[in-house]
């Protein structure tokens, strides 16, 4: 009775091991294609997020950024209150945008970081303003850039990173 019991048990784990074990990676052999239509620039860096699609492409930059300020030092003094202002130069609607600041000191030295994003519709041709708190350092000379920017647009959440490489720079007083 015991073999019986323990023929019976080797069985079923044969078959609990055999069930879980060489499955092949579908994921890894069918990548998302990539749509026709390119919107970020021949500088950008792609890279993929669950269940989107990343492309890169066209000639020009798919985001203007632009008049970069100071909106205010907060009550604190702690910290400054920043803007950018981002205008949508594709031919889509997007949903999400994020800003990379980089806070660099009088010699280029990066000495912080600091983001801003919005989740909201901005048509194509439609500029949006997008603020953030940078941390105040005591450094003389401190000035603000943006670094990249990260956007999604479209039904199938398409995902686009590209890096700035004419950032409009904020000086600090």
């Amino acid at each position: 009775m015991k073999r019986i019991i323990v023929f019976f048990l080797v069985v079923c784990m044969i078959v609990v091991i055999t069930g879980c074990g060489d499955t092949p990676n579908n994921n890894a052999e069918t990548a998302p294609a990539a749509p026709s239509e390119a919107t970020a620039s021949g500088s950008s860096v792609t890279g993929s997020t669950p269940q989107s699609n990343t492309v890169s492409g066209p000639e020009r930059p798919a985001l203007l950024i632009s008049d970069g300020k100071i909106i205010e030092e907060k009550s604190d003094g702690n910290y400054y209150h920043y803007s950018f202002k981002v205008k949508n130069t594709t031919d889509q609607t997007i949903t999400w945008i994020y800003l990379a600041v980089t806070y660099l000191d009088k010699d280029g030295t990066i000495v912080d970081t600091s983001n801003c994003s919005e989740s909201t519709r901005i048509a194509p041709n439609q500029s949006i303003v997008l603020e953030g708190l940078g941390k105040k350092a005591e450094i003389s000379g401190l000035s603000a850039i943006v670094d990249h920017y990260e956007y999604r647009y479209g039904k199938d959440d398409t995902y686009v990173q590209e890096y700035v490489d004419d950032s409009p720079i904020i000086v600090f007083p």
